[in-house]
């Protein structure tokens, strides 16, 4: 699946992830909730690239690993001031040591490159039937 951040010439970052979720839900086939929290101030277009492509990529990963039948997508910020971008699905889990070590974890180490490139972090907590939870965490700009 391609999607384009076309709409991210604006200051909120929710309206291309909320077009996003609506588009990848109708093509995946599974269903994507998108809850948006308080997000602080106005994001700088790179930071809301990143954001965007973090979370194209993980749906990605949905698609091809976890066989979930609903995500949940949240933007907000951290008691820090972060913007923080959580991906949960009720997928097949998998072991994260083994994964993110090999090369098998391609796709999370780009993540977490990409993430890095803006200041941010990438935390993945995932268990073989348990589901994944992925949080991009980018500093807020002041």
């Amino acid at each position: 699946m391609n999607f384009s951040p076309r709409s991210l010439e604006g200051p909120s970052l929710a309206v291309p992830i909320r077009n996003l979720v609506r588009e990848f839900s109708q093509k995946a086939g599974f269903e994507i909730t998108f809850v948006e929290q308080q997000v602080p101030g106005t994001i700088p277009p790179g930071i809301m690239t990143t954001m965007f492509r973090l979370l194209q990529e993980s749906l990605c990963n949905i698609v091809k690993h976890a066989s979930a039948k609903h995500v949940a997508v949240t933007l907000g910020s951290t008691e820090q001031g972060e913007v923080e971008l959580i991906v949960a699905d009720d997928g097949i889990g998998f072991d994260t040591a083994r994964v993110c070590e090999g090369q098998k974890g391609m796709g999370i180490v780009g993540m977490r490159e990409r993430a890095r490139l803006v200041g941010g972090t990438v935390k993945i907590i995932s268990r073989p039937g348990e589901g994944t939870t992925v949080i991009f965490s980018i500093p807020s700009p002041r």
